[in-house]
């Protein structure tokens, strides 16, 4: 199973979502915990980087996640898609 920390960046900005985004991102991240690979998330390396990552929270919405290592995972941001790929793509 994935273990998941919790950067402050993705925590402000968590908050500032409305509820109903707030939800999906807790489902996806809930998801990527029982099964990275699952096709709804689009799990994907973010260009830049192969330690970053991004998963689907709906169709315009992406989490960032940086990888500590094979089971461990930082959720770094949560923003738009093209924030995130604007911002660390």
């Amino acid at each position: 199973m994935i273990t998941l920390e919790f950067d402050n960046r993705f925590r402000k900005a968590v908050i500032a979502l409305d509820e109903a985004s707030r939800k999906r991102a807790q489902k996806a991240l809930k998801l990527f915990m029982e099964n990275p690979r699952h096709p709804s998330l689009n799990f994907e390396v973010v260009l830049s980087s192969d330690s970053y990552f991004t998963i689907r929270v709906d169709r315009g919405r992406r989490i960032l996640l940086e990888a500590i290592d094979i089971k461990t995972y930082r959720v770094f941001d949560v923003g738009s898609h093209d924030y995130i790929y604007r911002k660390y793509g």
